[in-house]
């Protein structure tokens, strides 16, 4: 609640600290049913004795209440995930880690993952640019691994499941260029490089500034 709205929760804490003045207006009546099952809250003045219910129903309204029909956008959202059971019920108790995946992705990366889901277009078929390209990312790490995601999809894991999806490598662009991520088709723009070592050199470039909006990605 305090990263929600710190002011918020500052002005509960000084209710809580005070004692109640027999002239403050201040009663249940903003909290009404079905939410929080408070009939006639508006006949309820809060005193010293209920301040503490007060304090907890204030903070349920402002997390949940208000904003109920975001929350139920969320779970059908959840609910539409094929890799999500068709209730969120019945994810309870799973480990934490399972819980991440979902919202957040994988965590570890596998190159191999990203591989599998390449397709090269427009390359001869004897360049050896495919090759070398799938060599170098083998060999990259997390936090490199991380970057390419962000390069191509936007993202800086992978989904709960792997991907469903193809990350197309296109043949473009002047071998002095850097490779170019298009976060919405999921394509990179690579150019027919002459050898590995300068494929390298030129995509970690590009990972370098992969979070400086418009120089390799759009």
């Amino acid at each position: 609640m305090r990263d929600f709205d710190p002011h918020y929760v500052n002005g509960l804490k000084g209710l809580l600290k005070k004692p109640m003045s027999s002239t403050e207006e201040l009663d249940f009546g903003e909290f009404s049913a079905p939410y929080y099952l408070l009939p006639n809250g508006s006949l309820r003045r809060v005193d010293d004795n209920n301040k503490h219910e007060y304090v907890r129903v204030a903070m349920l309204a402002k997390l949940f209440a208000g904003r109920e029909a975001q929350l139920r956008a969320v779970l059908q959202g959840f609910e539409s995930l094929p890799c999500v059971p068709p209730s969120l019920r019945e994810l309870e108790g799973a480990p934490e880690e399972t819980l991440r995946a979902l919202a957040e992705g994988q965590r570890h990366l596998d190159s191999r993952m990203i591989i599998d889901k390449l397709q090269f277009r427009d390359f001869a078929k004897s360049s050896p640019t495919p090759a070398m390209f799938r060599s170098v990312l083998a060999s990259l790490s997390q936090l490199q691994l991380r970057g390419f995601l962000r390069l191509v999809t936007a993202q800086n894991s992978a989904p709960a499941g792997g991907f469903s999806q193809v990350i197309t490598v296109q043949c473009s662009g002047e071998r002095a260029h850097l490779p170019v991520g298009h976060t919405c088709s999921l394509t990179l723009d690579l150019p027919d490089y002459s050898n590995e070592p300068l494929l390298r050199k030129k995509l970690l470039q590009a990972l370098e500034h992969v979070d400086h909006s418009g120089f390799d990605y759009v």
